[in-house]
């Protein structure tokens, strides 16, 4: 949760304008996630829209893009299973109303 607050420090006012929630990645079962919401708040104004839990979901495990290239092994159902892991964690309804209304000043 430290990043987060200190990544919202670094950014200049117009970029913290684009910044509309945050997603925690790799949390662990014993996070504390009702208090990171209220601290990203607190110190941000803007809430935490879920957590992607730590472990495996699927197949994809490494975080840049060549993972994902023809041949790599990735399977079309590991998609599935990473996008359910993902909506599982975020809170989606949140994050359809932020897509919706778009960037506002």
């Amino acid at each position: 949760m430290t990043q987060l607050v200190g990544t919202w420090q670094l950014l200049s006012v117009l970029e913290q304008k684009y910044v509309k929630g945050w997603v925690a990645n790799r949390t662990s079962s014993g996070d504390d996630i009702a208090s990171w919401d209220a601290v990203l708040s607190r110190h941000t104004g803007r809430p935490l829209l879920g957590q992607v839990p730590e472990g495996p979901a699927a197949a994809i495990q490494a975080e840049d893009a060549a993972s994902l290239a023809v041949g790599a092994g990735v399977k079309d159902e590991d998609f599935s299973l990473l996008a359910a892991h993902l909506a599982a964690g975020v809170k989606m309804d949140l994050l359809e109303v932020i897509i919706e209304e778009g960037v506002k000043s």
